[in-house]
């Protein structure tokens, strides 16, 4: 498998909670994942020349081969402006659970490798244990609705596991567990959770991706899906990792550090 030797590069963390339009130069592992009619359907992210990450969520279909991702972009209503590749199989998690939301990841396989460039680069995903008070860059076209077209950007904290587990007690069967992180965004900011597979990333490791939350900012939790947590699915299903390591013992413990 053909790797990038590259490391991404780095988003620097913004001061204070409100949004802006990403530029050129962030966020370029992200990308539009499509249907062939080039309706955007979520976001994804390139985890190497050949293979995207998202959620199983957004990635299920009866015909993956109609799928597509779009890279380099920033506007949505602008898809000639990146580049197109197809996704030719899709790989979900095998105890993927729609009703209970758990193990919403899954990886796509495009047919021909990626342009690696400036502007379109890979990502590691983070098998770390993340600092408590870190600051986690979120980038999506999930916003309000006149301004759904354009990527956008947030600096955000992440909440403890009991605290998001407690805000969803009763409801959606509860579906927080310690394969998920979450984060709070304040009810002023325009954020809508729009779309699945948005990326929040810290120290050049993509963190997680967003799996459900309460739709416009209202003060409850994002609930994303956590990649520590699913490093050795990752890297066991994309190949060739050999320098990977297992992640073992995962406890809710992981969240308070």
């Amino acid at each position: 498998m053909r790797t990038h030797k590259e490391r991404p590069r780095h988003i620097q963390a913004r001061d204070g909670p409100q949004d802006s339009v990403a530029n050129n130069q962030m966020a370029t592992y992200q990308v539009s994942i499509m249907k062939r009619n080039h309706k955007h359907m979520c976001s994804g992210v390139i985890v190497s020349e050949e293979w995207i990450v998202s959620t199983a969520t957004c990635l299920q279909s009866d015909e993956p081969h109609r799928l597509k991702v779009v890279t380099g972009i920033r506007d949505l209503s602008k898809v000639g402006s990146g580049r197109v590749y197809h996704i030719d199989y899709v790989l979900l998690h095998p105890h993927y659970d729609i009703p209970k939301r758990s193990n919403d990841i899954g990886l796509a396989h495009v047919k021909i490798p990626i342009h690696l460039s400036a502007s379109v680069s890979s990502i590691d995903c983070n098998a770390e244990v993340i600092p408590r008070d870190a600051q986690l860059q979120l980038t999506g076209w999930g916003w309000r609705k006149e301004e759904k077209n354009i990527m956008k950007t947030i600096s955000v904290n992440w909440i403890g596991f009991e605290e998001c587990k407690a805000a969803y007690r009763g409801k959606t069967r509860n579906p927080v567990d310690i394969s998920h992180i979450c984060i709070k965004i304040p009810q002023d900011n325009d954020f809508c959770n729009h779309e699945m597979g948005q990326p929040i990333v810290f120290d050049n490791k993509l963190i997680g991706l967003s799996a459900f939350g309460p739709g416009c900012s209202n003060g409850e939790p994002y609930v994303f899906t956590r990649m520590a947590f699913f490093f050795d699915f990752i890297r066991t299903k994309m190949a060739g990792c050999s320098k990977c390591k297992a992640i073992k013992g995962f406890s809710a413990n992981f969240f308070e550090l």
